[in-house]
């Protein structure tokens, strides 16, 4: 056998060896044509645009819309916004940009781009534990909006007009200051909206502790199943229907919130609400525990540390401006945050006006239930077809929803192909 000979079929047994698709691929996305080398078997964003669309509605999500009012609203309002904004800037975004450039640079996934530091490569895991958790929380979120969005799409919003079968003796309570339109009235240390009313009574079936058990929820279970079901159709077909989906999600919530921010402007005591955000109580500076909850929301609010980001960038081109797409979406992020606080503090300060009790008092602070309580409330106000906005506003947070599961779902996609479909 002469020399060239033999160098062709090393040559040939070494394209044989080659692992398939380099075994982070997901399965289910095609490889464009132009695509000639094996090292490069990866799918691709279409457009560097979804890339970026697909960022802002992973990090532009529920953390903004609905965690980022009731962090702010149980540590202080505008003393939370200090150290939420500092830490964003000198901690977040940095990360934020630092995931962006290792899964661009490594054309891989959570799981095998933390190889480059042996140390560490044991982050990739921990990231896919807490996307798994996340996963669940996040689809349970998107079906309490589609319990709210079928809820909605009644004659009358059904929170907007007191039921004694969830509000129970509040109802005689409500139709008393209905009459009376003042603060003077007696019985006013537990007075309760019927938003908040609904919500925990009606929607979630909340019992006293666990000692208490209490009938399944059907309704909230076939809501379950529709978020998850819509997560699917979502990644059916991988990165490339993702980044068509993203389009919408990324930029429908804001038409709402806007629209949202204008109406809450229009009831009274809502300037009170949005004084409280932007007023620092500066003495809860001074709690460890603001700080703490600061740093924990500036990593949930831009989905630092839990591989989409990762991920997402492996799939652009090597030469892609990451610099420029992490500055456009740490700054998205913050504007998003800041604008569903205000819309939340000016309906607080509305609630706080009808209910005539202090802004703190004006919600339930336990739990995470805020979101759910303060947009309905807003909704039932609107004089003009209000079931429309409604329905608008709960198809904007099952949106957001998508947007971010379906970015951790894939994540966790990643993870079984390495561990069990290309490991044979």
């Amino acid at each position: 056998m002469d020399a060239k000979s033999l160098d062709m079929k090393n040559t040939s047994n070494q394209e044989n060896e080659l692992p398939p698709a380099y075994s982070d691929v997901i399965a289910t996305i095609t490889v464009p044509d132009k695509v000639k080398d094996h090292s490069e078997h990866r799918g691709q964003w279409g457009r560097s645009l979804e890339f970026l669309m697909s960022c802002i509605s992973m990090s532009v999500g529920l953390g903004n819309v609905w965690r980022f009012p009731n962090i702010a609203y149980n540590n202080g309002g505008g003393a939370f916004l200090i150290p939420y904004l500092l830490l964003l800037f000198v901690i977040g975004r940095p990360l934020y940009y630092m995931e962006l450039v290792l899964g661009q640079f490594s054309g891989k996934g959570p799981i095998k781009a933390w190889k480059c530091v042996p140390a560490l490569k044991g982050l990739g895991y921990a990231q896919v534990i807490s996307t798994s958790y996340l996963t669940i929380f996040y689809n349970y979120l998107m079906a309490v909006s589609v319990f709210y969005l079928i809820a909605s799409m009644s004659s009358q919003l059904p929170w907007t007009t007191c039921d004694s079968s969830w509000a129970g003796d509040v109802c005689n309570e409500t139709e008393l200051m209905n009459r009376s339109n003042s603060c003077d009235s007696n019985n006013t240390e537990k007075r309760i909206s019927l938003t908040e009313l609904y919500f925990k009574n009606y929607v979630l079936h909340l019992s006293s502790g666990l000692q208490e058990v209490t009938m399944l929820n059907w309704k909230m279970c076939l809501c379950l199943i529709g978020a998850w079901t819509m997560v699917y159709f979502c990644v059916i077909k991988g990165v490339q229907s993702l980044g068509k989906v993203t389009y919408f999600t990324a930029i429908f919530p804001y038409t709402v919130l806007i629209s949202l921010m204008v109406v809450a402007l229009t009831f009274d005591g809502a300037s009170d609400g949005i004084k409280y955000f932007f007023t620092p109580h500066w003495k809860k500076l001074l709690k460890i525990e603001v700080w703490y909850r600061a740093c924990e929301q500036s990593f949930f609010s831009l989905a630092v540390g839990y591989g989409t980001l990762v991920m997402y960038s492996s799939y652009n081109e090597f030469r892609n401006n990451v610099n420029r797409d992490a500055i456009i979406i740490s700054v998205l992020d913050t504007f998003t945050s800041i604008l569903a606080g205000s819309v939340v503090f000016a309906v607080l300060g509305t609630l706080a006006h009808e209910l005539c009790i202090p802004i703190e008092e004006a919600v339930d602070k336990e739990g995470m239930g805020l979101a759910f309580v303060a947009y309905p409330e807003a909704l039932g106000k609107i004089k003009v077809v209000p079931q429309l906005w409604s329905v608008l506003f709960f198809v904007m947070l099952l949106t957001l929803g998508l947007g971010s599961s379906v970015g951790w779902l894939i994540v966790l996609y990643l993870l079984y192909c390495n561990l069990c479909l290309y490991q044979n």
